[in-house]
């Protein structure tokens, strides 16, 4: 709201200029391009056309400081509101796009630095050691590794310290690791 006050101040001062009606309209115009730019969603273009059409027919076509939707009000109407639409519609899909992008990085840089590191890993403990810790960082959840039979308590367990599970409480089912170690 604050954008179309501003650019009905600015069409105004432009009008004391003398500048034509038509580039004023484009000035307002402007205004709901930038407002379906920069919010989310379709609400608030579809709102700013309104009411830069409103403002466009009260502050600029005549008769001025009058409501009158004659003189192509409609057709402006129409026009910003696709306007705004297809305005909202593309910020949207650039900001998604944008997001993907940003997941997929952290993903290639995850799976580079697990790389790295497996790489220098020297035995099947350590390689074992930066799955877990790597499956816990991604899933943030704690990870178990058996490598025999639970019930045995043969196996290796790793908790992150900022886990709320402790690790007398992660380690005490061993009963149904086990059925599940059987099922397998």
């Amino acid at each position: 709201l604050i954008i179309l006050i501003c650019s009905v101040m600015l069409a105004e001062g432009f009008r004391e200029m003398g500048i034509m009606p038509t580039s004023l309209v484009m000035v307002i115009f402007l205004s709901v391009i930038i407002v379906s730019s920069i919010t989310p969603g379709y609400g608030y273009g579809i709102f700013s056309a309104f009411i830069a059409t409103l403002a466009c027919d009260y502050f600029i076509t005549s008769p001025r400081l009058a409501f009158s939707f004659t003189n192509g009000s409609p057709i402006t109407l129409v026009t910003m509101l696709l306007a705004s639409l297809l305005t909202s519609t593309i910020t949207y899909n650039m900001n998604n796009q944008a997001r993907l992008a940003k997941e997929r990085e952290l993903r290639a840089n995850m799976m580079y630095e697990i790389t790295q590191e497996l790489l220098i890993a020297r035995n099947l403990d350590s390689i074992i050691e930066i799955g877990c810790r790597y499956l816990m960082e991604h899933l943030k959840r704690p990870v178990i590794y058996y490598f025999g039979d639970p019930l045995l308590q043969v196996g290796k367990y790793y908790i992150n310290e900022d886990s709320a599970i402790k690790k007398d409480v992660f380690l005490q089912d061993f009963d149904m690791v086990h059925e599940i170690f059987l099922s397998i």
